[in-house]
C-alpha cells in the first residue's frame, strides 16, 4: 500500500489593528494564533519520505483570550472525537488578498490567500531545509487588509524526538487489532505538551472519524481508542500522528487579549492497518 504524505504548517492570526479600530495608531499586532508545523514520516510506505511542510491561515476579525493547542482537545490529557472546529474559527476574515510569510534561516513559507477555504494556504514544502528546535519569523502584506506586520519571533519549534511505541517505521504498515493505543517518546524535553491525532481511512484515502488527544510530556500515554473509534470495522487503514508542541505565550501590551498564541509543532506520522 503507498500512502500519499500528509503535512502542514499551520496559523491562523489576528494581525495588525486596523488603525483607530482598537484605539491603535499605526497599524498594529492585535493577536496571533496558530501552528507552524513540521511533519516526519516514518515507515517506507509513503509515496514521499521527505520531511516536508506546507502552510494555511487565517485572520481572525477581532481579539480574543484564544490559545491554539486548544483546538487539540479541551484540556491537557484529554482526548475528542470528531470535534467541532473551536468557536474562535467562526471569527476569520479577510478582504481576499495579500499573504503571509513565515521564515527561518534559509528556509521560506509564502502562503497567499485561498478562496475556496477562506484561509491563507500553501500546499508547497518550504525553500530551504526548516529543522526542530529553529525560531521561525512571520511577516504579512495586505495579509487580511491589515497592512503591513512583522512578528520576530513568530514562534518556536520544540527540538527532536523519537516516537518508540507503536513501532510504525516498517516495510509495510502493521496490523493492529481494536484495543487502546499505547504510545511512547523519548527526547523533546522542551516541549509544552504532546498531541496524538488517528485518522480513520478508507480504501480511497478519505478520513472517515478522527481521534485526537493533547498529552503531557511525560513519555508514554494511552489513547482510549477502543472507547472513542466507530469506524474501525469500516475503515482500511489508520493514519496515526504524534507531535511535540510548544505553546507561545507573549504578551504584546497592544490590547487586553492581545499576544503571540503561535504553536511550534514536531510531528512523525506512521500508519497501520485496521483489519
Amino acid at each position: 500500500m503507498r500512502l500519499l504524505p500528509v503535512a502542514l504548517v499551520f496559523l491562523t492570526g489576528c494581525w495588525p489593528l486596523i488603525p483607530g479600530k482598537y484605539g491603535g495608531g499605526e497599524a498594529e499586532l492585535g493577536l496571533v494564533v496558530g501552528e507552524v508545523r513540521l511533519d516526519r514520516f516514518l515507515g517506507q510506505y509513503w509515496s514521499d519520505t521527505i520531511p516536508s511542510s506546507s502552510a494555511y491561515a487565517a485572520v481572525l476579525s477581532i481579539p480574543q483570550d484564544v490559545y491554539h493547542l486548544d483546538a487539540y482537545g479541551p484540556s491537557l490529557g484529554a482526548c475528542q472525537h470528531n470535534a467541532a472546529a473551536p468557536a474562535w474559527w467562526a471569527n476569520f476574515a479577510s478582504d481576499g488578498s495579500g499573504a503571509v510569510t513565515f521564515t527561518t534561516g534559509a528556509s521560506t513559507i509564502t502562503a497567499p490567500w485561498d478562496v475556496t477555504n477562506s484561509r491563507f494556504s500553501s500546499a508547497v514544502a518550504p525553500s530551504g531545509t526548516a529543522a526542530p528546535g529553529e525560531v521561525w519569523s512571520g511577516s504579512g502584506v495586505n495579509a487580511g487588509g491589515y497592512g503591513l506586520f512583522n512578528l520576530d519571533p513568530a514562534v518556536a519549534m520544540p527540538n527532536e524526538f523519537t516516537l518508540t511505541a507503536p513501532q510504525v517505521d516498517t516495510v509495510e504498515p502493521i496490523a493492529l487489532t481494536l484495543a487502546d493505543l499505547p504510545l511512547a517518546w523519548t527526547g523533546g524535553e522542551d516541549a509544552d505538551e504532546m498531541l496524538a491525532e488517528v485518522f480513520m481511512m478508507d480504501a480511497d484515502g478519505n478520513t472517515l472519524e478522527l481521534v485526537e488527544c493533547r498529552m503531557p510530556n511525560t513519555g508514554s500515554f494511552v489513547v482510549p481508542l477502543a472507547t472513542l473509534t466507530t469506524q474501525w470495522a469500516t475503515a482500511s487503514y489508520a493514519i496515526l500522528r504524534v507531535s511535540a508542541a510548544t505553546q507561545m505565550n507573549d504578551v504584546l501590551e497592544i490590547h487586553e487579549q492581545g499576544g503571540n498564541r503561535m504553536a511550534g509543532i514536531i510531528a512523525y506520522q506512521g500508519a497501520f492497518n485496521t483489519n
